[in-house]
C-alpha cells in the first residue's frame, strides 16, 4: 500500500528498437459470411513471416461479428 513518503513508479525505458526488427513481411487470411437479413460473422488471421525477435513472430487471430443496415 502506498504511503505519504512513497515515490511514484518509474517509467519503463524504451531505447530504439530494443532488439526488435523494424520491418515485417506477413499475410492475412480469413473467411466471413453475411446473412441476407444483415448479420455478418467471420474469422481472420494476420501473421508475420519474418521474425520480430530471434524466436517470436507477430500474429493476430480475430473473430468478428457485424451487422449491415439497409441490406438489399
Amino acid at each position: 500500500m502506498p504511503t505519504a513518503n512513497s515515490k511514484p513508479p518509474t517509467k519503463a525505458q524504451f531505447n530504439g528498437t530494443d532488439g526488435y526488427d523494424r520491418f515485417d513481411v506477413g499475410y492475412v487470411a480469413g473467411v466471413g459470411y453475411q446473412l441476407s437479413s444483415g448479420p455478418t460473422l467471420g474469422v481472420r488471421n494476420n501473421s508475420g513471416i519474418t521474425r520480430a525477435t530471434g524466436t517470436a513472430r507477430n500474429s493476430v487471430f480475430q473473430l468478428f461479428v457485424g451487422y449491415t443496415f439497409g441490406s438489399n
